[in-house]
């Protein structure tokens, strides 16, 4: 499935509160935002699969977890990739859980995966607060870099 920009919409796939989301072989392109958005409420199982997303004004990806203790995002993406976005490819904050498998970032303008532990807490009213993430890189890689041959794991604690 092909989801381009059309008329005035902002981002490609946006959700908020979701139990599970699975986006399997789509080509999301040309947003004035980002192209796949999941700013969470509530702990939720996000599945992508086999997609490209590219050329969308913002993050390619942007996956920012719930508030509240023992609430997570747990992400995995498969064969996905984000390329020639104006920011970063992959974007994970607060209490994300991922394993991205087989996935490539490349010709984005930020960062091809980035990984922030500390984001504006609208619950707190805008103030910075601490929140924990994990991510892992199985075979993923990002554009004129040599795969690593063992996974690569990022962490950051929670204060």
């Amino acid at each position: 499935m092909n989801i381009n920009r059309q008329g005035t919409g902002s981002r490609g796939i946006e959700v908020t509160a979701v139990g599970v989301l699975h986006v399997e072989r789509c080509v999301v392109s040309g947003f004035a935002s980002d192209g796949i958005r999941a700013f969470l409420t509530a702990s939720a199982d996000i599945f992508i699969k086999e997609t490209i997303v590219r050329n969308n004004a913002s993050s390619g990806i942007l996956i920012i977890g719930p508030t509240g203790s023992g609430t997570v995002a747990r992400v995995s993406m498969v064969n996905t990739r984000s390329e020639g976005n104006g920011d970063n490819g992959f974007f994970f904050q607060r209490n994300v859980a991922a394993t991205l498998d087989r996935c490539l970032s490349s010709g984005n303008s930020g960062s091809g995966f980035n990984v922030s532990a500390v984001t504006a807490d609208p619950a707190s009213g805008g103030a910075a607060a601490a929140r924990a993430v994990f991510v892992a890189h199985a075979r993923s890689r990002l554009s004129g870099r040599p795969r690593s041959p063992t996974p690569l794991s990022l962490t950051c604690a929670s204060q």
